[in-house]
């Protein structure tokens, strides 16, 4: 059972990584946009976590490279929390805002509804409607995300019980 968790706590750390290689080759596009190969690895990263990184890079105003040393730095906090066999309570807000931060991104479409809630698109249906569309990638992610969250709220309620 410990190293199926395990596995979920290196999976929230590992979307962590791809979000700051995504950033490094955003700066390294811009550092040489005649490179036909950065363009090429730029344009196939998906859009699981090109939607993330947008909306921390327009919404902060960063560079890309301050983002993606942020986002190294995290990934780096994150695998040593993983390590840990202590620190349940920075477990359990690091995984829930790994995942706060992955499923705004992937549903930014939505989060444009939800500030908005007097367009007809707001409504319940149309988010489950919303939900089927995803792609399988998206709801795997999304699903290891919440079992690494879940498995903080076991951790957590052990401790209190103790």
């Amino acid at each position: 059972m410990s190293r199926y968790c395990k596995f979920f706590d290196t999976s929230a750390v590992a979307c962590l990584l791809l979000l700051s290689f995504f950033f490094a080759l955003r700066f390294w596009l811009g550092a040489d946009p005649g490179n036909p190969l950065v363009w090429k690895a730029f344009l196939s990263v998906p859009t699981l976590f090109r939607e993330p990184a947008n909306l921390i890079y327009y919404s902060t105003g960063f560079p890309a490279l301050f983002c993606a040393a942020i986002f190294f730095c995290l990934t780096f906090i994150g695998s040593l929390l993983v390590l840990s066999d202590r620190h349940h309570r920075s477990q359990f807000i690091f995984f829930h805002a790994v995942f706060l931060l992955f499923a705004t991104g992937i549903g930014n479409d939505y989060s444009i509804n939800a500030i908005m809630p007097l367009r007809a698109e707001g409504t319940v249906s149309h988010i489950l409607l919303y939900f089927t569309k995803m792609e399988l990638v998206q709801v795997l992610l999304l699903a290891f995300l919440v079992a690494s969250c879940l498995n903080c709220h076991f951790k957590v309620l052990r401790l209190v019980r103790r």
